[in-house]
């Protein structure tokens, strides 16, 4: 007597020769491998708080506490991407209009992020589907 043969569906076979193939031997062609999923980019979207002038300052002074035991180079490069994250921080109050350009101006004057002599703070020309 002969036993009928079993089916097996292809759903529940491709997760099994995936997890087979490397101990077989299969290399998997990376070609034919989907991309990952892109990660999602967050933005800071200031709020009123955070857009206060004394509050902005207050962080700004205390940012760097924390690392003042870190090497030169490091605290270098810290104050860069501070300075950096700043200028987008202002940018951002200006563009949803939580703080004036007079305003700002004096903030990055006071963080030392410009000179009183140098140009004002410029928001970045984005497009309206770039939403900060």
């Amino acid at each position: 007597m002969r036993l009928p043969r079993a089916r097996i569906p292809a759903t529940l076979l491709q997760p099994l020769l995936l997890l087979l193939a490397p101990a077989a031997g299969l290399a998997v062609d990376p070609q034919r491998r989907p991309a990952p999923p892109a990660s999602p980019v967050e933005r800071h979207d200031p709020d009123p708080l955070t857009c206060q002038p004394e509050a902005m300052l207050a962080a700004w002074d205390r940012q760097l506490a924390p690392f003042r035991d870190q090497p030169a180079a490091v605290q270098e490069r810290l104050r860069t991407v501070q300075r950096e994250m700043g200028t987008l921080s202002l940018n951002r109050c200006i563009q949803r209009g939580l703080l004036s350009r007079e305003q700002a101006r004096g903030l990055a004057i006071r963080m030392g992020l410009e000179s009183q002599g140098a140009p004002p703070v410029e928001p970045a020309a984005q497009s309206p589907s770039q939403r900060p």
